[in-house]
């Protein structure tokens, strides 16, 4: 899996679930998303206090009990001037089954920085960015000189590396999921009509309640329902409930998505 080092909290957590239940890592490979470097484009040395190579051997490593820990070997950062390995390491597993991570201020994930002002660039070209070193952007570094330096942006390092969308998209888990997620202040709805489960995640509450909707057939109709309406239209049973468009755009986007679990791109539609 691809793991950010910050936010810092949820490493906490996973410590302590991982260490109650004896939850064992030692299969697990973990691949950490980004890298600071130094002006010489090296890593900057692991005690230095924004170094995350250092930061995760402090909140993480060192406080897995050694038995169920992740195995040295398998604790993987981007590497300058190895950049290759990480598309190779997550093609040697077939894909990866997480990429846990959160969206920054400016909308960049990892250091996958957007586009700056002027710079002409497709989403697709965007989404096969690979493992890179980059210039770290003028927002991310003014945000987080505010959480690391108390502002001063000298302070945070100008270069970094990252793993790029293109690896971060390569993943196994979920593809089969259809539904959609709606957050808001109070709380995040997310449905997924393939399983009929409904997930609502109460933020102020720290809480999950999950309701499994009953229905008729795949997904609460789905595919079999399609086909028995597509024969009871086609034999005068029944009058078609959408226009002609309306079915080929629904195809268009099924073949689609298909297309995109394979390559893991995105599409216009």
């Amino acid at each position: 899996m691809v793991v950010p080092y910050g936010p810092i909290g949820p490493h906490s957590r996973l410590v302590y679930l991982v260490n109650k239940y004896r939850v064992s890592l030692k299969k697990c490979t973990f691949i950490n998303m980004d890298e600071y470097l130094a002006p010489d484009g090296c890593y900057l040395p692991p005690e230095h206090p924004l170094s995350f190579i250092g930061g995760m051997n402090r909140i993480f490593y060192s406080r897995v009990d050694d038995e169920l820990n992740v195995l040295p070997k398998n604790r993987v950062f981007p590497a300058p001037g190895k950049e290759d390995e990480i598309l190779r390491l997550i093609e040697a597993h077939g894909k990866l089954d997480m990429a846990w991570g959160g969206v920054g201020v400016n909308g960049h994930y990892a250091f996958n920085e957007p586009p700056e002002p002027g710079e002409q660039v497709t989403d697709d070209e965007f989404l096969n960015r690979a493992t890179r070193v980059l210039q770290v952007s003028r927002e991310t570094i003014t945000v987080n000189s505010v959480m690391n330096s108390g502002g001063d942006l000298d302070a945070i390092p100008k270069l970094c590396i990252t793993v790029g969308m293109k690896e971060i998209f390569i993943s196994r888990k979920g593809t089969a999921k259809r539904g959609a997620i709606f957050t808001g202040y109070y709380g995040t709805v997310e449905f997924d009509w393939y399983t009929n489960i409904v997930k609502v995640y109460l933020h102020n509450e720290n809480r999950r309640e999950t309701y499994q909707i009953d229905g008729t057939g795949s997904h609460n109709g789905g595919d079999e329902m399609l086909v028995k309406k597509f024969v009871n239209v086609m034999s005068g049973k029944e009058s078609s409930g959408s226009m002609i468009d309306e079915g080929i755009l629904s195809a268009r986007m099924c073949l689609l998505a298909q297309k995109s679990s394979e390559t893991g791109l995105l599409y216009d539609i």
